[in-house]
């Protein structure tokens, strides 16, 4: 006679989130087991005029970062161009290495957090914002993606507020004092649409961590 139990081993969720460099894209053919995808992280920390780096050697690329990183891989690779994203990596621990200095020849320790990563919410090529396509959980609004009645209420209150927009002022929809690092809009807002086209314009792009609008800095 068997039995059977439903115990389920449960995990820590450590997740990492911030803005970095990709570099060393490479594939691992490992002697047994399927190839898989590896790569460097520079992340940003300290002010953005003078930055620090906490480096990150991402042992695996998986869930909705592979395919996004897929399309950056030659970009990565390619010494002339930098690719900056905003990242969530997972299982972030410590660890360290010896190399030798190129200009002194000496022994150096460099320290990297070994992780995996999980996803890459927004990436530019050089200064150039890159289109990938929305996770299933949004829709192009960079707002969670709603069941059909509601898309359709929202349309019909898009259509009502149209004669609105068409009166919005020719200036700005922002104040000098509310634009800010992080944009968070309302749905219900009239200008809903317009001021999410502004923010656009204005070089801001959805965070789905955040959910919210972010600008990187120059």
């Amino acid at each position: 006679m068997s039995t059977t139990t439903n115990d389920t081993v449960k995990y820590n969720d450590q997740h990492t989130t911030g803005m970095g460099y990709l570099n060393r894209a490479r594939t691992v053919n490992p002697s047994q087991g399927q190839p898989y995808e590896s790569v460097s992280l520079s992340g940003l920390g300290g002010r953005v005029d003078n930055p620090s780096y906490t480096y990150y050697d991402c042992t695996s690329v998986i869930g909705k970062a592979l395919a996004k990183y897929l399309l950056l891989k030659d970009a990565i690779k390619d010494d002339t161009k930098k690719v900056m994203v905003c990242f969530k990596v997972s299982d972030g621990r410590p660890d360290s290495y010896v190399i030798k200095d190129k200009t002194t020849g000496q022994d150096v320790r460099r320290h990297v957090i070994k992780c995996k990563l999980l996803n890459i919410t927004w990436a530019s090529i050089d200064g150039q914002e890159v289109q990938f396509e929305l996770d299933n959980e949004m829709d192009g609004d960079g707002v969670e993606s709603q069941p059909e009645d509601d898309q359709q209420v929202n349309q019909s209150m898009n259509a009502e507020h149209a004669s609105e927009d068409d009166q919005q002022p020719a200036g700005s929809l922002f104040g000098d004092d509310e634009l800010d690092e992080f944009m968070k809009l309302d749905r219900d807002d009239p200008f809903f649409m317009a001021k999410k086209d502004e923010l656009k314009s204005l070089g801001y792009f959805w965070d789905t961590n955040e959910k919210a609008w972010f600008k990187p800095a120059a």
